[in-house]
């Protein structure tokens, strides 16, 4: 996972798979989630709801993120063709005044 921005941590693949791996764990056998320390166990449980449930702030600024490298990215925008074959933006309809 890769970010334009140079002082952002990177994020490795393995590391994704791994924190995904040990939720995982930890939903299915809540005794490992008790017997953590409880400095750890607030910790934890205090970083996984503040990345569910963003305050208004932090999801608009996600989704300005998102949207920006959206944009970025022409290779993820998909154009679809209009009625006479003449290919336009993602959703760029073509009206026509009578």
């Amino acid at each position: 996972m890769s970010s334009d921005n140079q002082n952002s941590p990177q994020i490795t693949d393995s590391e994704i798979e791994q924190s995904l791996r040990l939720l995982g764990l930890l939903n299915q056998h809540p005794e490992m989630l008790a017997a953590l320390e409880e400095d750890q166990r607030i910790a934890l449980l205090k970083a996984a709801g503040q990345l569910s449930r963003p305050d208004r702030v932090e999801l608009k600024s996600r989704n300005k993120t998102i949207k920006k490298n959206k944009l970025k990215s022409p290779h993820q925008r998909q154009t679809r063709p209009c009625g006479d074959g003449n290919s336009q933006g993602p959703d760029r309809k073509r009206f026509r005044r009578t």
